[in-house]
């Protein structure tokens, strides 16, 4: 009784849902929402709604909008795990006070809930506008502002922003802004591209950062990408997922070898571990990589469910899988070491492969950036349902001395998707993608550490 009333006389109180993590981000589930919220949710083939507080928001989960109180925003992080839908826990936070007349909700990351206030939100602006970022806030509060990296952090005890959390960049400095909560209050981060210089002017209540790139020239570029392998998955006796008479080893060999000719007219110099349909041990393509000192490793795959609807596109780094689909996929996927082993193989030497990981951690960071540019650039390019950038641990992927990514380009079990996957200009766009994908990561990877 003392608890509840204290809680009553503070304005704000707790709650706890379910949720997952995935790459640094909590996820929270559409119906998890719904039963803590008490609301209603119907779901139909492209939109989901949630009924709440005599509101309702639309979630469009093909084009990763929603549209709440007449707001439509796009939605930054979304996960697709079997039939249900994730969204990231700040961006709940933000729709559930739009259907809420009476609290504000703000996501506490450190304890893993929702804060749920009565009072009105102590940081009233964060606005970015091309290279400048402009903060206001209430009077009283005190920022902290430090460096970290190549990103600045700005820490606001007892401030709390009821605005997104994520604020993408559009100019040439700031690659995006976050805002997280703890009790404590906000931590604001603004990821800034190399080579970035800053000035800061602050006023009582507002604070304005304003931004510039230095310019740099090629000399001062600390690395370089020139090689790249790509891996076409399967081949041979492994024909990958069959799906009425269409097969994966055969897509993704075309895919291959257009990628292959557009990274060539781009100046890079391209290898792949196979050009035609012939079996290769999945240890001996990461031997491969590494005996042309490879600067980046791409593997092709096309995605496969036991249902009809799943659709879309995702691209994975090597790290744990998190989440039941990604080990089911990485499961499917590393069902090709049974035909090495079927050869008689040295059982110690895929023991080594497996432990070969431990190489990869070098590279695990470039390899989910590389992840998250080519993901980008994919959908974008081909308009398929973006499923998000995942981890897994894919035995190709597993000893390559290099960044490294496995793309799911589509689904062969999807007869819209199986449709697109036999059609020349769909997979000339897929390859498209990947390359601008690469394309962007190598800007920013050899002008300096992400």
């Amino acid at each position: 009784m003392i608890k509840v009333l204290f809680v009553l006389l503070l304005g704000f109180k707790t709650i706890s849902p379910n949720y997952t993590t995935q790459i640094g981000i909590d996820y929270i589930s559409v119906t998890e929402i719904a039963s803590l919220a008490e609301g209603q949710i119907s779901r139909f083939d492209n939109k989901i709604e949630l009924f709440y507080k005599n509101k309702r928001a639309k979630i469009f989960t093909e084009t990763k909008q929603c549209l709440v109180s007449g707001k439509k925003l796009a939605l930054e992080n979304v996960l697709f795990e079997d039939s249900e839908i994730y969204l990231d826990a700040e961006t709940w936070a933000y729709i559930l006070s739009q259907m809420d007349p009476e609290y504000t909700y703000y996501w506490d990351f450190v304890k893993k809930r929702f804060i749920l206030s009565r009072y009105p939100s102590s940081i009233k602006e964060v606005q970015l506008k091309d290279d400048t970022l402009y903060l206001r806030y209430n009077i009283d509060l005190k920022p902290e502002l430090k460096k970290e990296g190549d990103n600045l952090i700005l820490i606001i005890n007892r401030g709390f922003y009821s605005g997104l959390a994520t604020k993408r960049g559009a100019g040439k400095a700031v690659r995006r802004i976050i805002t997280r909560h703890t009790s404590q209050g906000a931590r604001i981060t603004v990821e800034l591209n190399p080579y970035v210089e800053y000035k800061v002017e602050e006023k009582p209540g507002s604070i304005l950062l304003i931004f510039s790139v230095k310019e740099v020239t090629e000399e001062e570029y600390k690395r370089k990408i020139r090689v790249i392998v790509i891996d076409p998955g399967d081949g041979g006796k492994d024909p990958g997922a069959i799906s009425h008479g269409v097969k994966e080893k055969d897509i993704v060999l075309k895919i291959a070898k257009k990628l292959k000719k557009k990274l060539e007219k781009a100046g890079f110099k391209v290898y792949l571990t196979r050009d035609r349909d012939v079996f290769v041990p999945l240890m001996k393509r990461a031997e491969f990589a590494n005996k042309v000192k490879c600067d980046l490793f791409i593997s092709l795959h096309c995605n496969y469910s036991k249902g009809t609807r799943a659709r879309g596109i995702e691209t994975y780094f090597l790290s744990q899988a998190r989440t039941k689909w990604e080990r089911a996929v990485a499961a499917f996927e590393n069902s090709a070491i049974k035909y090495e082993i079927e050869e008689g193989q040295d059982t110690m030497d895929i023991l080594k492969m497996i432990l070969g990981d431990m190489a990869q951690y070098e590279f695990l960071k470039e390899s989910q950036d590389l992840a998250f540019f080519i993901q980008e650039s994919l959908v974008r390019r081909t308009g398929r349902i973006d499923r998000g950038v995942k981890q897994a641990g894919f035995y190709v992927l597993r000893g390559v001395y290099a960044p490294s990514v496995l793309i799911e380009t589509a689904f062969l079990s999807n007869s819209g998707e199986r449709k697109l996957l036999r059609d020349e200009k769909f997979l000339d766009r897929v390859a498209e993608g990947i390359k601008e994908g690469i394309v962007k990561f190598k800007v920013r990877y050899e002008r300096g550490k992400f």
